[in-house]
């Protein structure tokens, strides 16, 4: 009897075990988002994915909280898919983040495999994109011809067969050269047309220059706005990104887009910004001037028709112009008067030089005085005034040159890094190059001496607080 039970305990144990191997063969067969065909998993889902990355001059590196929300996307790419990076610059480079041709390839033979390689898998793409050290290599930064260079990639022998196609793009958005290129538009009297632009593109020579991603889902990944942040010396309001998120997603939708997106990332924080005192990896990128419709915060001027009258109507008294340029918004090359891009220049000075036409048409007895400043790299020096000089001299020379101000109401003066204004970039005991920054800028000033700034310059000049130099041309100019 005691032989029966032990014979019938091993019975019900093999039984279980057998039930068990079954229960877990079947579970092993079994995974949600793929099918196993002759030992192999096929995924459902694969997707081909290019990320469009904007490492360049003028953006915000890209956040750890960014590159987390990049890797919840890659499960169906880094299986039976495919994934590449492209950066953007005026020349889009497309960057591989594996070698191995067979790294998307489907060949797990078991749950228990798939899921470890596809962890494993995931963690070689993440460690390549975080450490991948591609930034933008040549000046101006156009992102259609990234989008084009992405719909190349995934048409290509990888990705093409993938069941879903993708583009994620982790840029400001604005862009610098190419065929839609920000500094071609006017933005001086309000947002510039967005249905215009997109037709201009769809009919460009006959053909359009839009690419074709039907079938591809684009997703923007950003701040609030789903836009990366700017970093100085660039700078958009809310309103300017609104135009540039309008202006992407009816871009994207005559591409044929079949889906777009906007993402929040945290984190924008970290500058790739051109300086004048550290050698950077970070090409020049020129500088929009968005929306300036008040660049000179003017009072509001009685409309003057010359037609129906030879003198201008009766006016208040002149606004006060204080205008500040700093000397990276411009582009001097680093410690020249120098402009690192003359185009750029142009299209910074362009709205000042509009307004100062209609100021001068009204106010013809007024002056602007152009007073360059720069930083004190070495605690305690009093000196910079000829380079100062010779970047209000260079600013003068386009507004003369270039828009045709009158020279004669022009005054340039230098005033190095002696200045009532100065803010100490010395504060930590080190040079600070942030403050210094700052420091570094051309004024547009009005000859009032109720402006906030040139009120504290001739202040300083009664107490004989400036350069000696600056002293003698204030003297010469004033007096």
């Amino acid at each position: 009897m005691k032989k029966f039970i032990i014979i019938q305990k091993a019975y019900i144990l093999i039984c279980i075990i057998f039930l068990l191997s079954l229960f877990l063969v079947s579970c092993e067969e079994k995974i949600e988002g793929y099918t196993k065909e002759n030992d192999i998993y096929i995924n459902d889902n694969s997707t081909a994915m290019v990320l469009i990355l904007g490492k360049h001059a003028n953006a915000m590196e890209i956040p750890e909280d960014a590159y987390n929300q990049i890797e919840k996307m890659l499960d169906n790419t880094v299986y039976g898919g495919y994934v590449c990076a492209v950066i953007v610059d005026s020349n889009p480079t497309k960057v591989e983040l594996v070698k191995d041709k067979n790294f998307f390839m489907e060949d797990a033979k078991n749950t228990h495999k798939l899921k470890n390689e596809i962890n494993d898998r995931k963690t070689t793409i993440f460690e390549s994109l975080k450490e991948l050290t591609v930034v933008a290599d040549s000046e101006e930064v156009d992102l259609l011809a990234a989008i084009r260079e992405a719909k190349n990639a995934l048409s290509n022998s990888q990705a093409k067969n993938a069941k879903n196609k993708e583009i994620v793009i982790i840029d400001t958005g604005i862009s610098t050269t190419g065929d839609l290129n920000f500094r071609d538009l006017d933005f001086l009297y309000g947002k510039p047309n967005i249905n215009e632009i997109v037709q201009q593109l769809e009919d460009y020579e006959g053909v359009g220059v839009l690419p074709d991603l039907t079938g591809v889902d684009v997703t923007f990944i950003g701040t609030d706005d789903g836009l990366a942040e700017v970093a100085e010396p660039q700078e958009a309001t809310t309103a300017d990104k609104k135009f540039i998120r309008e202006l992407w997603t009816s871009v994207i939708t005559a591409c044929g887009a079949n889906n777009i997106e906007f993402e929040r990332a945290a984190g924008w924080s970290v500058p790739n910004v051109y300086t004048e005192d550290d050698e950077t990896r970070f090409q020049f990128v020129s500088v929009i001037p968005f929306f300036h419709n008040n660049v000179i915060n003017f009072e509001e001027i009685p409309v003057y028709n010359p037609d129906n009258s030879d003198q201008p109507p009766n006016l208040p008294d002149p606004p006060i112009v204080e205008i500040k340029l700093e000397s990276q918004t411009v582009g001097f090359e680093p410690d020249t008067a120098a402009y690192i891009s003359e185009e750029n220049a142009k299209n910074i000075l362009r709205p000042y030089a509009d307004e100062l036409k209609d100021f001068f048409k009204y106010y013809p007895d007024e002056k602007i005085w152009i007073v360059g400043t720069t930083a004190a790299v070495v605690k305690g020096s009093r000196d910079g005034y000829d380079l100062s000089f010779k970047r209000a001299e260079a600013v003068k020379n386009m507004l003369v040159n270039e828009y045709g101000i009158p020279s004669n109401k022009l005054f340039t003066i230098g005033v190095g890094c002696v200045f009532p204004w100065w803010v100490d970039e010395f504060t930590s005991g080190e040079f600070d190059t942030n403050v210094a920054q700052a420091n570094r800028a051309v004024f547009l000033l009005s000859n009032s001496d109720s402006g906030d700034y040139f009120d504290k310059l001739k202040h300083a000049y009664d107490n004989n607080e400036l350069l000696p130099e600056t002293m003698s041309r204030f003297a010469s100019i004033y007096n």
